[in-house]
């Protein structure tokens, strides 16, 4: 049994104001909540309802979960609705503890690349871009102020689990992260439709920082100002630009091309 004032501060949770108070948010359905036990992020609770969480799967995820001493509780398809925010449930929800990264800990044993968000809106494209990132194994996230949230539940979701392994860090003041990147020895590259440099001829070296922009206005011209080279993607068709998080999968794998 829920009580009332539990199910209105979990309901609550699908708020950013409600996460960044109680550093807390939800993640939904089977994939997700079974790649949380295997990353960097700690799972409070767990929620299920039995009627919606019938398959052999989703039972060993509960018995899982509660061999490892995770708090696990039953709910109905009322309360259950309450809490998601999709359509069609697959009857679990995890509250997740948000957590901090040290970046001195990240830059011990540099990563060949970082990636740096200025000021990126759309949910969907953050989250695609995480996945993304995950594939790649790129070593930390930037995000800007003005960022949407990386625990929004739609970029959690278009992560597909790719945000649960990747050192986070926002509300970034980017000329400063970069600064200090650059005295890390950190080449600045700049994702840029108009930019000098093709990214297939371009020297990435040991260190690299990549930075993209707002689907809108792009990059702001004070971090393009820092940038060691603006990477361009050629356009032999047609078409105003690429979308963000196409850009970035291109650029990210010749950024690792050879490097295994």
């Amino acid at each position: 049994m829920i009580s009332k004032a539990k199910l209105k501060y979990l309901s609550s949770l699908k708020q950013r104001k409600s996460r960044q108070e109680h550093n807390r948010f939800l993640v939904e359905g089977l994939r997700l909540c079974e790649e949380i036990l295997d990353s960097y992020y700690e799972i409070e609770t767990a929620l299920f309802c039995a009627a919606q969480l019938q398959s052999e799967r989703g039972q060993q995820l509960i018995e899982t979960l509660r061999q490892r001493g995770i708090p696990t509780l039953e709910i109905n398809q009322t309360e259950l609705k309450r809490i998601s925010e999709t359509v069609h449930s697959q009857g679990i929800v995890c509250v997740v503890k948000k957590r901090e990264f040290d970046l001195s800990e990240i830059l011990r044993t540099p990563p060949r690349v970082l990636l740096a968000f200025d000021e990126i809106n759309d949910p969907g494209n953050l989250g695609a871009i995480l996945r993304t990132a995950g594939w790649f194994n790129v070593g930390g996230i930037f995000l800007s102020k003005n960022s949407v949230e990386a625990v929004n539940g739609k970029v959690v979701r278009a992560s597909m689990g790719g945000l649960f392994h990747l050192p986070i860090f926002e509300n970034c003041t980017l000329e400063e992260m970069i600064a200090k990147l650059k005295n890390e020895n950190y080449a600045i590259w700049v994702a840029d439709a108009n930019g000098d440099v093709d990214y297939r001829r371009a020297n990435f070296g040991e260190k690299n920082l990549l930075v993209l922009g707002n689907e809108i206005e792009g990059v702001h011209s004070e971090i393009m100002k820092m940038a060691d080279g603006l990477l361009k993607i050629p356009n032999p068709g047609k078409g105003e630009s690429l979308n963000v998080a196409v850009a970035a999968g291109i650029l990210l794998a010749e950024m690792n091309r050879g490097n295994k």
